[in-house]
């Protein structure tokens, strides 16, 4: 009864504080991807900018308009800029920064030819297009500027008074939405259904997130689902007995305890831990597995788990062992499997030595006659596989090594990591020609002329940057000299004192940096393009990527890649992966040598890394790369396959039992990963996928040497 209480006051303490603390679920990729300190630095600023905005446009007015309403009545945006509230205020920021947003042509026309930059103000005076008054902008700098050509791809229709854009040469209004604090994510998509229905362009980091929870609870309760019923029906199968479904206290105490640990050791839980945690169903079940198959169609006695504790704790430390490893690699989101495991499957133990045993005491558990013919059959098979050995092992090794050194491909895409609706990323494809965002830029100083000369050698299309709509407040000298230094006589037929006058003017004009130009109302979407005071320049139509390299890097600049960078801290985790399972299967073999001698051992350990090989064959064969997830995939299933080999090691028991054993931790395993494959994220499907194959491929060697009379044949 004291074991009862316990672990009930335990259960209901971890239930409410995970209650508490569910807000920490999310599904931000930035914080999944290991980046280099300085990529992760830029990038997560700019997501940080961006996370809370959400963008849309609308070539139709009347819809615009309509889906304005809808969300300024939602209640879940602190700010919605679509309009200027004051165009007064608008035009005076123009006339305050009229000289620092002078376009480049400008500028070289009035420090080459005055005599033409004038002339040309001088046809401007009257121009009924100009955006502000003579006695604002007398020279017309105005018509000049870049930010109000839509060079940064939003223009303003003062005539409307709405932001607007062109996509596919036709006009679309643009707004920029900014969300609260707290906001409920439900309204959100709720909004976004209304945008996709008619037929107005969304997007937004908050959006993707928000799909990405949404997935994710969905994926976990129907993969959750899944896995308890398919397991339910092969536990009723194998023990023929309604009680046996108190193994479910398991895998609910297992997983309250994993969720537990994962909200206490970290203030964000990505919520692919939390789709692949739920697989972790059939490994809890291991432990009542392996004891109820050593008590296979005989009266239960709960003394007889005592028997059960030197293997209990040795599959234990292994298993968690294959997780423990995780806790060495820089990628977040395996440090969270990591610690989700090893917590759920020291819950899922203690319940299973100190509460089944309570539970079961004087059952008697009798496997139906489907269940005793499938392992008639499985036994008869496995016996045909004698000439398994250390030496059958260590040549099969050799073959598939050579196979998949030619053969099998060896990438990442972080594409591939994330599931996302289709029309929506259309949209935002779309989208992304006004917002002006995009994740090949260049990090460099002020001044500098690469942006330029890559445009001019045909490396890039075109460029996104400060100093394409902003002067530098060197340039604003120069122009502000030029202006003091000209003569009234330049504007022909226009009174020279009133030019003077307005020569003088702009003589006393102060000097702004970009930051305080970039944080005026004027740049809508243009806020991310100084970082540190270094200048980010956002590539667009790259068509040389070694050129475009080269050319920064000569410059003084960086060259960052979104989808590059990822890529490339996916393929460093990968290799930290690898060597993080030489170290698995080194510990694993020495602890099994202290155990087991150093044949049984070898065997063992070959026989598991071989099931990796098979694996990895099998997957290659039907075109799959061998991605990081393939890899954590074989770190996790060579534990398990060590613990099935061990319960095979057990000469205490008949050839039956072990097979009993083997069998049904194994199958419950397989349907909990394979469920993992009906995951919408490719990287989770084939995580899955990996394991439940490499599972079935351990359970099968195990079962050939469980069949084994004497094992020092080993």
């Amino acid at each position: 009864m004291l074991n009862k209480a316990v672990f009930a006051v335990t259960f209901a303490i971890m239930s409410v504080f995970i209650a508490l603390n569910l807000g920490k679920i999310n599904s931000d990729i930035y914080g999944l991807i290991g980046f280099d300190k300085e990529s992760k630095e830029i990038f997560t600023n700019l997501n940080d900018s961006l996370r809370d905005e959400i963008i849309f446009a609308s070539s139709d007015k009347m819809k615009f308009e309509n889906f304005i309403a809808e969300c300024e009545n939602s209640g879940i945006f602190s700010e919605i800029l679509y309009k200027i509230n004051s165009i007064k205020d608008y035009q005076k920021e123009l006339e305050i920064y009229k000289i620092a947003l002078l376009d480049d042509e400008s500028v070289n026309l009035l420090e080459n030819n005055a005599t033409a930059f004038f002339a040309r103000s001088q046809a401007d005076f009257f121009n009924k297009f100009k955006p502000l008054s003579a006695s604002q902008d007398f020279f017309s700098l105005t018509l000049h500027s870049e930010i109000l050509k839509g060079g940064g791809g939003i223009k303003f229709d003062m005539s409307e008074n709405r932001f607007y854009g062109e996509i596919e040469s036709q006009k679309y209004y643009f707004a920029k939405a900014k969300l609260e604090q707290i906001y409920d994510e439900n309204v959100l998509l709720n909004l976004t259904q209304i945008a996709k229905n008619s037929e107005i362009l969304i997007s937004g980091g908050a959006i993707y997130s928000a799909l990405g929870k949404n997935s994710a609870k969905f994926e976990s309760a129907f993969m959750g689902s899944f896995s308890l019923i398919i397991c339910a029906i092969l536990l009723f199968l194998a023990f023929k007995n309604a009680r046996i479904f108190a193994v479910v206290g398991v895998v609910v105490f297992g997983l309250v305890s994993g969720v537990f640990a994962l909200f206490l050791f970290f203030e964000s839980v990505h919520s692919i831990s939390v789709v692949i945690s739920t697989s972790l169903i059939g490994l809890m079940l291991d432990f009542s597995a392996h004891w109820l198959g050593s008590n296979a169609n005989s009266l239960v006695k709960k003394q007889s788990i005592k028997d059960m504790k030197k293997i209990f704790l040795l599959g234990f430390f292994i298993t968690a062992g294959g997780y423990a490893v995780f806790l060495f690699s820089s990628f977040d989101l395996l440090l969270q499997i990591a610690v989700f495991a090893i917590f759920a499957l020291l819950g899922a133990f203690l319940f299973s030595y100190f509460i089944l045993p309570e539970i079961f005491d004087n059952c008697e558990f009798k496997s139906s006659k489907i269940w005793d013919k499938f392992l008639q059959i499985l036994i008869k098979f496995s016996a045909k596989f004698k000439f398994v050995n250390l030496k059958f092992n260590l040549v099969c090794i050799a073959i598939l090594t050579l196979f998949l050194y030619n053969f099998a491909v060896f990438k990442d895409d972080i594409s591939e990591y994330s599931s996302m609706d289709k029309t929506l990323l259309q949209m935002s494809a779309k989208l992304s020609t006004l917002s002006s965002q995009s994740y090949d830029l260049a990090v460099l100083d002020s001044g500098s002329n690469v942006p330029n000369t890559l445009v001019s050698s045909g490396v890039i299309g075109s460029y996104l940057s400060a100093e394409k709509f902003i002067q530098s407040p060197k340039t604003q000298e120069k122009i502000i000299e030029i202006f003091a230094n000209s003569n009234a006589d330049l504007m022909k037929g226009i009174n020279p004192n009133l030019v003077q006058k307005e020569l003088d003017k702009l003589a006393n004009s102060r000097v702004f940096t970009q930051n305080e130009v970039l944080n005026s109302s004027l740049f809508l979407n243009l806020k991310n393009l100084q970082i540190d005071d270094k200048n980010i320049v956002f590539l667009y139509d790259i068509k040389d990527k070694v050129a475009l390299k080269n050319a920064i890097l000569a410059g003084g600049g960086a060259y960052l890649s979104f989808k590059d960078s990822a890529n490339s801290a996916f393929l460093n985790i990968k290799i930290n992966a690898i060597y993080l399972k030489i170290i698995a299967y080194a510990l694993a073999f020495a602890l099994l040598c202290y155990f087991f001698g150093l044949k049984i051992s070898a065997n063992i350990v070959t026989t598991v890394f071989l099931s990796n090989l098979i694996t990895l064959f099998i997957l290659s064969i039907f075109g799959f790369s061998i991605n990081i997830f393939v890899i954590f995939g074989l770190i996790l299933a060579g534990a398990v396959g060590v613990d099935y080999m061990i319960f095979a090691l057990n000469s205490h028991l008949q050839t039956a039992k072990k097979t009993f054993g083997i069998s049904v931790a194994a199958l419950t395993s397989m349907v909990s990963f394979f469920a993992l494959s009906f995951s919408g994220t490719s990287a989770v499907a084939v995580f899955g996928l990996s394991v439940a194959i490499n599972i079935a491929t351990c359970a099968f060697l195990a079962t050939i040497y469980a069949t084994e009379t004497e094992f020092a044949k080993f």
